[in-house]
Order: C-alpha cells, then structure tokens, then sequence
C-alpha cells in the first residue's frame, strides 16, 4: 500500500512538474529539437542518410515527412536485438568503428546521443570520415560534459542511472534502459579535435527544460526551473554549462584535407542495401 501511495504520489510529481516546464519555457522547453531542425536541413537531397546509434528508433519516428522519396535510411547499431524495434526500412547491427559502407557512400550521418558511449573515439570519426561523400555531414547531438547532469552521471553507476531514470521516466526496471557513459568526446574542444579532418564545423550549446527532476516535490523542481532559465539566457553560461551540444561537421576535400583523407582506413565492405 504504501509503495502504491508513494508511486502515484510520484506520478502526480511528474504531470505537474512537466506542467511547470510548459508553462516557463514554452517552444524552448526540449533543447533536442534543435538537433531534429538540423537534421531536417541537412537531409533534405540527401540519398543515403545513416543513424549510427539508432537503437529502437528510427529517424522516421522524429521526421517523418523529410528527405527525398527514393532516399535510403539506414539504422545502425551495435545490438541486434534493439534494431528489431527499429522500423526503418534497411537496418545493420555493427560496430561503429568498422561501418558495413563503402568508401564516400554516405550523404548524411545522424548521430544522437552515442558520442558519450564511445570507449575509442578515433577509429569511429575515421570511419565516419571515410564513408561520407565529398560535402556529406555529420550531424550530431551529445551532452555538455560540463552540464551538471553530465557531471552527476559520471560519479554514479549505472544502477543510480536507471534509478533515475525509472522515477523520470514512469517505466519498469526492465524497460529503464542506461548504458555506462564515458564523456571522451563531449566538449567544445574535444569535438573540435576529433573532427579535424572535416573542413567544415559549426557548434551550438543548448539548454532545454530540466527533464530529470520532474519526479521531485514541484517546489524542488521549480530550483532547477530557475537555474535552467538562468543558464538558458545567458549566454556564456550556456555556452560552457548548457545541456547538449548540436553541431554539424561538412567534408570537404582540400588539397590538405585529401592528404588526411588518404590516412584513414579503407573499407572492406560494399555499401549496404535495402532489405
């Protein structure tokens, strides 16, 4: 009785908390549509666009009216068992560090939310690098290391990962899915590193609602409501503390990109089909 209680107590938490973020951000509530607007952009003569990181949710999911009417989506990701819940039409279970493409195959990479997971991030940008066609994109979303989510996450384990997200989310302990997270690529200055071989990037810091407190007593959400509203309109703070970064890198082959090009591995795949 009481767990019931505490569970519906928590529920109504939620409904106003999220309530509360409606009414004081309004459009500017989710930070990631920011990321969708991009990708929208960047997808639109694209012929081959690839989700790398797409677990159970295809990009048609966010977008489902964009690209061109013949344009293949490929989702691709490392377990098998989450791309049986993806709808897309062609889906590939591999590993980032060695895509199932050609060499210059790709129109538009979208990468949400998987930089964080990379153990080895080196490999991977030479393989996005090595499959994007001359002017292809890489368009991606990832959290601020710096943002204090980031900063909690990196000093919790998984089982307070999905503590949290149970009490966030409303879902079961089975359906509460975390994934250990390592933030190797997750500031200005890293991406900026790792994607010195495109000739092209453009960076932008977000901060959207708070979403991993609305199951707290609304007037300890309302503290983060603040916060977040003061981040979100100063500038610099956001800039430095914000709750994701969305940017886009372009390949552009130079007569010096051409040489940084010829380092990176060849493949030894042929490019993927629809299935």
């Amino acid at each position: 009785m009481r767990s019931e209680l505490m569970s519906d107590l928590i529920s109504k938490f939620r409904e106003t908390n999220k309530r509360l973020n409606r009414i004081f951000f309004g459009s500017d509530a989710n930070a990631y549509s920011h990321y969708l607007t991009l990708l929208e952009q960047s997808i639109l003569l694209a012929q081959v666009v690839v989700d790398v990181g797409a677990s159970s949710l295809a990009l048609e999911d966010y977008l489902p009216n964009v690209g061109q009417p013949n344009a293949l989506f490929v989702a691709v990701d490392i377990d098998a068992s989450a791309l049986k819940r993806n709808r897309s039409p062609a889906r590939v279970a591999a590993d980032a560090e060695a895509l199932p493409f050609g060499d210059e195959t790709v129109d538009v990479l979208a990468v949400s939310c998987a930089f964080e997971h990379m153990g080895n991030p080196a490999p991977i940008f030479s393989e996005f690098y090595r499959v994007l066609k001359s002017d292809g994109r890489l368009v991606f979303v990832t959290p601020n290391r710096r943002c204090y989510i980031s900063i909690i996450a990196r000093m919790t384990g998984l089982g307070f990962h999905r503590w949290v997200r149970m009490l966030q989310s409303g879902k079961s302990f089975e359906d509460a899915n975390v994934w250990e997270t390592l933030y190797k690529v997750n500031t200005p200055a890293e991406l900026r590193r790792y994607g010195k071989s495109f000739g092209d990037l453009s960076l932008k810091t977000y901060m959207g609602a708070p979403t991993y407190t609305t199951f707290l007593p609304p007037a300890a959400h309302f503290a983060f409501i603040l916060y977040h509203k003061l981040v979100q309109r100063v500038s610099w703070l956001r800039d430095l503390f914000g709750e994701i970064i969305v940017g886009c890198m372009t390949k552009s082959l130079t007569p010096g990109d051409a040489s940084a090009a010829g380092a990176l591995p060849e493949s030894r795949h042929e490019p993927v089909r629809a299935q």
